[in-house]
């Protein structure tokens, strides 16, 4: 799949594979996959947006490196980081709080349905 400087490549699902990613030699192709990794276009994969990153950096001549296009030695910074954090801690508490509304409606029903049952008289 080759481009000109003006064309992106079209980035579909298949390409957004480990051995497809170590095998391809087209860095136009290999940025197209980047930024829609770092736009999380299909998801979030950042083991997947490094190994991009780090194949990049591998076939880009030595000035387009040094010039920041591809830092392999960048990792997720300390805000994201600290956001995802932050969005598990709320998932969690608000499991927790819909696990223990979960656990108060059972008993309450439990509670009702034992008062509720008919007794049974012996003739």
């Amino acid at each position: 799949m080759k481009m000109t400087t003006q064309q992106k490549a079209e980035v579909v699902t298949e390409m957004l594979d480990y051995v497809y990613i170590e095998q391809c030699q087209d860095i136009s192709v290999l940025r197209a996959i980047y930024e829609n990794l770092l736009r999380n276009e299909n998801g979030k994969f950042p083991d997947l947006e490094y190994a991009t990153k780090m194949r990049l950096s591998a076939l880009l001549p030595e000035k387009e490196n040094e010039q920041g296009k591809v830092n392999p030695k960048q990792m997720t910074s300390q805000e994201e980081v600290d956001r995802e954090k932050t969005a598990l801690q709320n998932w969690i508490e608000c499991t927790n709080e819909n696990a223990t509304s979960i656990d108060d409606s059972a008993s309450e029903c439990q509670k009702r349905n034992q008062s509720s049952q008919p007794q049974l008289v012996a003739p």
